[in-house]
């Protein structure tokens, strides 16, 4: 017949074709492997590992894993490679080549997993769920990097100090701290960042944009951490300090509360010595050596350092009245805008907490050191602030009023 007619010319190529799916092979090596990986078969072994597999091939790219063998070289950037795909992925970052495209938004990609990956920002999908907290993710990457949340397993380490981290990308964009490198800058203001991302989120702040959005209540944020503030709706907390037991909902309060209690202060600044506990603030205090003032304002030009004193400034243009209640002295008046535009200027270095007024924070710092600095001159008991001072003096004077009202009375019995 025809059919086996055909038959007999591919064979004479050495054409074959599997018998369970149909699939075509050009030689029969081919098919032989093919076959193996349908029946499960791994004939060949790793003398190193034993780790076995179905292919030759298959265990010679796996043998350079152990001799660190990269023979697959880019002519651009000389970049080696132990896989000939690996190279091929690579050249299309020279190349500027994405010929994966997403059928939904048009977005290229230069590798297929990229793509499978991103087609998920469409669908929703998350089949990746954390066994101990229930969160759900897209990616597996981001689910093992999740685990170490809760694990404390810090695998990537600084050779230059020993910090310790649990994701490599943050390894890496804290080697630039000690290089100096800030390859990310901005063409409107010359600020320049160690991470591409940090470049992105500050370009926000000149643009207004605030792409991600609180799902509950609507509040929209310029960087995605910022939806962690959906844990102040649900309650959540799973950062939690080994030392006291305070818990906390995101890992950057808890490593600052930890560093209130170890009295560390990793951040110093470069020009006076002065140490910080907090990057922010050491960020803010440079300032102080540059004279930078980075937030400007739209109606007069005059610029700040902080974007809450720009804020209030706004309101001297605006002349806008938040809740009608007006003050003799301008620091009351300056107290209240703090409240209505949520402007927290005065850190505690040793907690981090943040506040209005310049009054709470010093009560913070007494709390700390169990320093008592006002005294009641009757009973000689001590207070962390004047306004738990004027309370117990009236205590006093309460007592007072009644003995003198017994007094009063029992002469008038005389």
């Amino acid at each position: 017949s025809q059919i086996h007619q055909h038959q007999k010319e591919r064979n004479k190529f050495g054409e074959e074709d599997c018998r369970h799916c149909g699939k075509r092979f050009r030689q029969k090596v081919g098919l032989n492997q093919h076959l193996r990986i349908d029946t499960g078969q791994k004939p060949f072994c790793c003398d190193v590992c034993d780790q076995i597999f179905s292919g030759k091939a298959a265990l010679q790219v796996h043998l350079r894993t152990h001799t660190g063998e990269k023979p697959f070289s880019c002519e651009l950037c000389e970049k080696s490679f132990s896989q000939k795909s690996n190279l091929i992925k690579h050249t299309r970052i020279h190349t500027g080549q994405k010929p994966y495209f997403c059928d939904d938004c048009g977005k290229s990609f230069r590798v297929k997993t990229s793509l499978d990956h991103h087609k998920r920002v469409h669908s929703g999908q998350e089949p990746f769920c954390c066994d101990v907290c229930g969160h759900r993710w897209s990616y597996k990457s981001d689910l093992d990097q999740h685990r170490r949340v809760h694990t404390g397993e810090k695998p990537f380490s600084c050779e230059i100090c020993g910090k310790s981290f649990n994701q490599k990308t943050t390894l890496k964009s804290h080697l630039t701290i000690h290089t100096g490198e800030r390859p990310f800058s901005y063409d409107l203001c010359a600020q320049s960042f160690h991470q591409k991302g940090a470049l992105k989120a500050h370009r926000r702040t000149h643009t207004g944009e605030k792409p991600f959005v609180c799902d509950l209540c609507g509040q929209s944020f310029c960087q995605k951490g910022g939806l962690n503030h959906k844990r102040a709706h649900t309650g959540e907390k799973f950062f939690s300090c080994d030392i006291c037991g305070q818990r906390f909902t995101r890992s950057e309060n808890l490593n600052s509360h930890i560093r209130a209690h170890k009295g560390q202060k990793p951040f110093s600044c470069d020009v006076c010595g002065q140490r910080f506990r907090h990057n922010s603030v050491l960020y803010q205090h440079k300032m102080v050596h540059t004279g930078e003032k980075r937030h400007s304002c739209g109606m007069c030009g005059k610029q700040f350092t902080q974007s809450g004193s720009l804020s209030k400034h706004i309101l001297i243009h605006t002349g806008h009245n938040l809740c009608g209640q007006s003050f003799r002295e301008k620091v009351h008046s300056n107290n209240l805008i703090r409240i209505h535009t949520d402007d927290k200027p005065f850190c505690c270095n040793l907690c981090g907490q943040t506040f209005h007024k310049k009054s709470v924070l010093k009560m913070q710092e007494c709390s700390h050191r169990s320093w008592k600095p006002f005294c009641c001159d009757l009973w000689n008991k001590q207070f962390t602030s004047k306004v738990s001072l004027n309370k117990h003096v009236r205590s006093h004077i309460s007592v007072f009023l009644k003995i003198h009202l017994i007094l009063g009375n029992f002469k008038q019995f005389l």
